[in-house]
């Protein structure tokens, strides 16, 4: 059991709109905050006229060369800045340190309160971000979602890196009771850091070995479309905007999921996948082997399309190697429940608050 807090942490952050419900980084904070009443979510919306449109006006001005800075951005720092100025003794967490970065370098030095942050992206996309020393100094310690995230931030001399593991709702993202009928279904979930022209080929690859291929791409880029459509022969149907049911549905109607990538820590397309109990192919780069283990997807050489569809091809033509395949995946998948992801935060709150003397009152 994750060691009792005796101080209060807030968690910073609302879930991304584009991420299912079921699968985004926010629902193992609200887990949290369900195991310990010491957890809180602050979200607290601001109203917009209770500032001044000039003030918000410099104040987004002055920003303006903050990448993604917005007007959201600094409604919550309001709110963050409020809530800090009023309480003492707490601990903050920001759940997106790429999206809130502005508030993970003013906040902490502003209030001399503890800030913690966890960050989603991969060593080269946090330098391009402009993630480096000077924004993370006032952090009292950083949280990552891959073990290979760490070696980055201890070059930007952080001395305290926690590795908390991303999760997924294995109870909402479950296997269908059997598997697909009809003919073979590949599907392939999301944009961000995918390889869409290793996919190209993929597709077109697995479409010359086996017949009545369809494949179904979920979020893929407008500007990618022309180009996959033709590598599937038109048996490509594109969908944007589902529900998370109709995710899970997807899922489930599906014979294989294929996944490259051109970076990748966390994913919420390959967690969903093994937890739905789908063969998965992906590509073997940043921390997507921390998640698969050895045997939860099918491993591929980055950018090697013939490999990718020889692994395709193998779960698509061989019944029980899929049944094999299947049970791997959702087994591995539910080491990383919301549940498990939870618990982990409790404990690196705890040690926080014990490191930064705050544990007792």
């Amino acid at each position: 059991m994750p060691e009792a807090l005796e101080r209060t942490v807030y968690v910073v952050g609302p879930r991304w709109h584009h991420h299912a419900a079921h699968a985004d980084y926010a629902v193992a904070a609200s887990l949290a905050c369900q195991l310990s009443a010491q957890v809180k979510k602050l979200n607290s919306p601001i109203e917009y006229r209770w500032l001044s449109r000039a003030l918000v006006r410099r104040l987004l001005t002055q920003s303006k060369g903050e990448p993604n800075y917005s007007l959201g951005t600094l409604l919550t720092e309001i709110v963050v800045a409020r809530h800090m100025w009023r309480r003492g003794g707490s601990l903050y967490h920001l759940l997106y340190g790429e999206r809130d970065r502005t508030l993970a370098r003013s906040l902490p030095r502003l209030f001399t309160r503890p800030v913690i942050a966890t960050f989603h992206s991969p060593p080269a996309r946090l330098a391009h971000k402009g993630i480096d020393r000077r924004r993370l100094r006032g952090l009292e310690a950083v949280l990552v979602v891959a073990a290979s995230q760490r070696r980055y931030f201890e070059e930007q001399g952080v001395t305290r890196v926690f590795v908390t593991m991303h999760g997924v709702d294995t109870q909402f993202f479950h296997p269908a009771p059997a598997p697909a009928a009809g003919p073979p279904r590949c599907i392939v979930v999301g944009g961000h850091l995918r390889d869409f022209e290793t996919l190209g080929h993929t597709i077109r690859l697995i479409r010359e070995r086996v017949r009545g291929l369809r494949t179904v791409i979920l979020g893929a880029p407008t500007r990618w479309q022309q180009s996959l459509y033709s590598a599937g022969g038109g048996s490509v149907e594109f969908r944007y905007g589902i529900s998370d049911h109709q995710l899970l549905a997807a899922y489930q109607a599906s014979s294989l999921a294929l996944l490259p990538y051109q970076d990748a820590t966390a994913s919420n397309a390959l967690l969903e996948s093994m937890a739905c109990g789908l063969p998965v192919v992906t590509s073997d780069v940043g921390g997507v082997p921390e998640y698969t283990g050895s045997d939860g997807a099918i491993l591929c050489p980055p950018r090697d399309p013939e490999v990718m569809a020889q692994a395709a091809v193998r779960v698509l033509d061989d019944p029980a190697y899929a049944r094999e395949r299947r049970v791997r995946g959702r087994t591995r998948s539910l080491q990383f429940d919301f549940s498990v992801a939870a618990r982990q935060l409790l404990d690196v709150y705890a040690t926080v608050l014990g490191d930064a003397g705050m544990a007792s009152g």
